[in-house]
């Protein structure tokens, strides 16, 4: 029906408009189902490898990180004989120095080295 009233505007061939329309509503609906949970539930075999990885990447980190010995410092320094203090503040300063310094060698080195190899060392402790 559109064709028909478009055709008598100089002869103008609406055809090339109509089919640009119908690709991007397809591209569209294509988004649109490529988006959302259906992703997570239904992951093609790369996005699969992705979500692993990164799945596994965040429990490596949570089990042999510095975040769970600094979860636990405060009791640990307790029973060390350290009470709360002064001292345990400062030792807790020095730790996160510690970790702010290493942070740093470790953004240079993955510029020199890449993420995987030093994803391996860090896992070996």
């Amino acid at each position: 029906m559109t064709m028909n009233l478009l055709r008598p505007f100089n002869g103008y061939d609406v055809n090339p408009v109509i089919l640009d329309m119908k690709e991007a509503l397809e591209r569209e609906e294509m988004v649109n189902r490529t988006v959302g949970w259906d992703m997570i539930f239904f992951p093609t075999p790369a996005f699969r490898r992705m979500l692993l990885v990164g799945l596994g990447v965040a429990i490596a980190q949570q089990a042999v990180g510095i975040d769970a010995i600094q979860y636990f410092l405060v009791h640990i320094l307790e029973e060390a004989g350290l009470e709360r203090g002064p001292t345990q503040s400062w030792v807790l300063v020095l730790l996160g120095v510690i970790k702010l310094i290493f942070i740093v060698v470790g953004g240079k080195l993955f510029d020199r080295r890449g993420r995987r190899p030093l994803f391996f060392v860090s896992l070996a402790g």
